[in-house]
């Protein structure tokens, strides 16, 4: 029941449809590890960590520990796209800034050969 109620969360038409088939397998019985690992969604680290969760008991302090370990794995993927996003996003301005600065030189540059 609880993927269900997760599932309206999720926007991508993909996920949601994928992780219906996990939920329906189950509730025919199967494991939640077995489901999402059909599902190919996830990483094999979080299914290990499901998987250790369903075995000891401790699947929801397991699980806790898998969002956080996304979520800084999305944290550092954000990290790196914006260190590289950042010197292109620089030498871009600085190219539209020289486009302008030329564009006005440009007429007073040929003004002044006009005059002198």
């Amino acid at each position: 029941e609880g993927m269900y109620i997760a599932m309206d969360g999720i926007e991508n038409l993909y996920a949601r449809q994928v992780l219906e088939q996990a939920a329906d397998t189950v509730r025919q019985g199967a494991s939640l590890y077995n489901a999402l690992d059909q599902a190919k969604l996830f990483p094999p680290t979080m299914l290990y960590m499901i998987a250790s969760g369903e075995e000891s008991g401790e699947l929801g302090s397991l699980m806790d520990r898998a969002a956080e370990n996304q979520e800084s794995a999305l944290q550092h993927r954000i990290t790196l796209t914006l260190s590289v996003f950042e010197p292109a996003l620089v030498v871009t301005m600085a190219t539209v800034v020289l486009f302008i600065v030329l564009s006005i030189l440009q007429p007073l540059l040929q003004l002044n050969n006009m005059v002198g």
